[in-house]
């Protein structure tokens, strides 16, 4: 539909900035208000088909892990997604859950939007490491995502947190825990 919508606007923008034939006797052909009226209808006619025009959207990995999962009955996800999300309390709920219940993010726009086409935004993660009063301990406490989802205080081994996947969480996962955690947020090296 992409080169659709680029001949027709190139077609259109030829049509708004032709000469017109003055030797043609219609005398309203010619006068400045048709003109300007014809290349305004014009330039209307290229915002519409820009409109047209479907750019595809840029998701987090969560968002499109969640879409591929759910595609093939979408309305039917999106609507057991939302009643299912009254039944969680807020430490239940995943990465794309807490992504989806911000209007802000138009999930219901966005998920829809993803069936012409998406990106994948590859999100910086980090790991949220507590200060401790023993330094030399094996085991430290950070943030952990638990296998149900949830989110929050565990213990790990000194030398695996920030290596293992239940460390590892976006920027918008820790301030939605609590705004605190994020000082204590490190950046996950690839």
């Amino acid at each position: 539909m992409e080169t659709n919508v680029n001949d027709l606007v190139e077609t259109v923008d030829d049509l708004r900035f032709c000469e017109f034939d003055h030797s043609d006797p219609d005398p309203l052909e010619y006068s400045e208000e048709y003109k300007n009226g014809f290349n305004e209808a014009c330039s209307k006619v290229v915002e519409i088909l820009y409109s047209l025009s479907t750019e595809p959207v840029e998701v987090p990995e969560y968002v499109a892990e969640w879409y591929e999962g759910h595609k093939d009955d979408l309305e039917q996800a999106i609507f057991d997604l939302h009643v299912g999300l009254y039944k969680k309390s807020i430490n239940e709920r995943t990465g794309f859950e807490e992504w989806a219940v911000f209007s802000k993010n138009k999930p219901i726009e966005i998920l829809i939007k993803m069936k012409d086409g998406y990106t994948v935004v590859k999100e910086q993660l980090y790991y949220v490491m507590l200060p401790e009063e023993i330094t030399d301990s094996y085991n430290v406490y950070g943030l952990k995502r638990r296998d149900y989802g949830s989110i929050n205080v565990g213990l790990f081994d000194r030398r695996d947190i920030g290596k293992c996947k239940k460390s590892q969480l976006t920027e918008a996962e820790i301030k939605a825990i609590d705004e605190r955690y994020w000082a204590f947020a490190v950046p996950v090296e690839e």
